[in-house]
């Protein structure tokens, strides 16, 4: 995928993001930009597929389900149906719409999915690197 046409997946992603977000204050618009720019960063390090990468990002937390909610675990399933089935209707490449999905699914820790590709592991090690330190305490206090 061409640089340019990331940056455009890339814009859309938070616009439908955006669109989406709950109020839950540790599943916010800031959180998902921090996982971002871990997955980026870990992402160009590890040679993963950043049109893998980028779009499970910012989808990983497109659906929000309370910590007391029965669909917990299942959470991140629910939002990688819903983030890929957005990204087809909105013509993204097919051939990365199940990569992106595993990795949104194998984000969580919750879901207890173990991570099958370095983009997976990716996303997965980004989402975790926003819960350590402040920022990850204050989250949970949230």
């Amino acid at each position: 995928m061409s640089p340019e046409a990331l940056a455009e997946w890339d814009r859309a992603c938070e616009v439908f993001v955006r669109a989406r977000m709950t109020g839950d204050a540790a599943h916010d618009l800031p959180h998902v930009r921090r996982v971002v720019a871990w997955a980026r960063r870990l992402g160009a390090a590890e040679g993963a597929d950043l049109g893998v990468v980028v779009p499970a990002a910012w989808l990983h937390d497109c659906v929000t389900v309370s910590k007391s909610h029965p669909d917990r675990a299942r959470a991140s399933r629910i939002a990688a149906d819903e983030g890929t089935a957005w990204l087809r209707a909105a013509g993204y490449p097919p051939d990365r719409l199940a990569a992106v999905a595993h990795a949104i699914e194998a984000h969580s820790f919750t879901a207890g999915i173990a991570p099958e590709s370095v983009e997976a592991r990716v996303v997965q090690d980004a989402d975790r690197l926003d819960a350590l330190g402040a920022i990850g305490v204050a989250r949970c206090y949230a």
